[in-house]
């Protein structure tokens, strides 16, 4: 489980870029000649620590996603504050605005950059409507349009590029946990899950079995078919096993015509009931099977290598044979 502490520095990462304009605005800010324009600015510093403490130490991925929006919305009555305070249009801050549309397309998602432009707009229409002439000139509604509809196209433009870059990304993790040819969990995946598996077995002290299957004769196949007609086969025994086992289970290619398979939740006898339905869903060849059962305390590669022992047990003893690591004696073949 990532720490409290590993998430808040994430936060403070992501808004480095934004407190660093937000501050690099006030360094421009001339100093105040009067006590009144001092409490304005002690007011935009005081929203803006306000919002950053709470975009750090609240937990916002737990809230509601409407309020996700909270922490970059918040930036807006400090930029608009800043904005008055140095002159209002002339001051040429109005471009900090975009700031939380950048930052809720980057984190958020399409419904909060919604939001965020619709903030923008506001932000920047109320001084028009509310004080207006000589400090904010009917002339400027041209400059806000324009404004408005660059926070919207930079937002909408690096919200898409954000979400491509997820999907690929998820795509790319997805195909390198995956075998090409029978379209099953792989190694790294099949390492992944036992791992996991074991872990919660040793938490929670539920029962878990692995099984290892070897299709048979695959080697003469080969030879008297070809390496085409192999793959099929392969690919046929992945598809036939896959409808036999449960949404739990996990079915990997382990390697070679060697095949893995997690079993949550079952002991040895359970395991064995689901090894034998996937036996006999095997087309045009026989299995053989070796399975064995978690022991408390057992590391993943010791289950492995009983779980293999078995396996090698049941090939010596000759076709379609499985074999439990901790059987006495062979089990009669199967079928």
């Amino acid at each position: 489980m990532i720490s409290h502490w590993v998430i808040v520095r994430r936060r403070i990462f992501r808004m480095v870029p934004f407190l660093v304009a937000m501050f690099a605005a006030f360094a421009f800010v001339a100093l105040p000649p009067d006590s009144e324009r001092t409490a304005h600015l002690g007011a935009v510093f005081g929203i803006s620590a306000l919002v950053t403490t709470a975009a750090v130490l609240v937990p916002w991925d737990r809230l509601p996603r409407i309020v996700q929006v909270l922490p970059a919305m918040g930036y807006l009555p400090a930029i608009a504050l800043l904005r008055d305070i140095e002159g209002g249009p002339p001051s040429g801050y109005a471009p900090l605005v975009v700031l939380p549309v950048l930052w809720l397309a980057l984190y958020g998602t399409g419904g909060a950059v919604a939001i965020s432009v619709a903030g923008v707009a506001a932000a920047l229409i109320a001084p028009l409507v509310l004080v207006g002439d000589p400090r904010y000139p009917s002339s400027e509604w041209r400059w806000t349009g324009v404004t408005v509809t660059v926070a919207a196209v930079a937002g909408y433009t690096v919200f898409m590029l954000v979400a491509r870059s997820k999907k690929l990304t998820a795509r790319l993790a997805e195909l390198a946990r995956t075998d090409p040819l029978t379209l099953l969990a792989n190694r790294r995946r099949w390492d992944e899950e036992l791992a996991r598996e074991t872990a919660r077995s040793r938490r929670t002290g539920a029962p878990l079995a692995v099984a290892l299957l070897d299709l048979d004769g695959l080697k003469a196949f080969n030879d008297r078919f070809g390496h085409l007609a192999g793959d099929a086969l392969l690919q046929d025994s992945a598809r036939a096993w896959s409808r036999e086992t449960r949404t739990e289970d996990l079915l990997a290619r382990y390697g070679g015509d060697e095949f893995g398979l997690i079993l949550p939740g079952c002991t040895l006898e359970s395991a064995t009931r689901v090894v034998e339905r996937l036996h006999a869903a095997t087309p045009g060849t026989t299995c053989s099977v070796g399975v064995a059962e978690w022991r408390p305390g057992e590391t993943e590669d010791a289950l492995l290598a009983r779980a293999d022992a078995a396996l090698y047990a049941a090939k010596r003893a000759g076709r379609g044979r499985l074999v439990t690591a901790d059987a006495v004696r062979l089990q009669p073949a199967l079928g």
